[in-house]
């Protein structure tokens, strides 16, 4: 068990800190983080590249299997998905919400804002088995968003 959650711990916590670190990046910068981490953790995977996505698929045996996807446009990464298990997708969750200068603000049980400058929406999509944690840029201006906080602020 403590094994397990050792390698769930290591697995887990690399990409946590740079969960929304990828919005932005270029696709070069992403591919290198990407193979840097792969380097640094010498996990079985797969490396996925073509014109407005890329993916890397997590297929070692000492983990749960777990499938990155980063979509670009105009070559800036603007969604990060993360695809596993609901306890890994949670757990990956949580490490990103801590992160105090985002200022995560909840608008229901599964979608959270962040503050405007940062200008991202992490939507948790889970189905009891293989679930999703989406994090996106928005392109929304300031009325929008404060019309949105706003009405988040007047609900019950």
């Amino acid at each position: 068990m403590s094994r397990y959650l050792f390698i769930l711990f290591v697995f887990c916590f690399p990409f946590t800190s740079k969960g929304q670190d990828f919005i932005d990046k270029s696709r070069e910068k992403v591919k290198e983080k990407l193979e840097q981490y792969l380097r640094d953790n010498g996990l079985h995977s797969v490396l996925t590249i073509n014109d407005s996505l890329i993916s890397l698929r997590i297929e070692d045996s000492s983990v749960k299997p777990t499938l990155f996807i980063f979509h670009f446009i105009d070559e800036k990464c603007v969604e990060e998905i993360k695809v596993s298990c609901d306890t890994c997708v949670i757990s990956y969750m949580n490490g990103i919400l801590v992160n105090r200068s985002m200022q995560w603000k909840k608008m229901n049980d599964t979608t959270w804002l962040s503050r405007f400058s940062k200008r991202r929406m992490l939507v948790l999509e889970l189905n009891g088995t293989m679930s999703a944690l989406r994090i996106r840029k928005t392109n929304w201006d300031k009325k929008t968003y404060k019309g949105v906080i706003a009405s988040l602020d007047q609900t019950p």
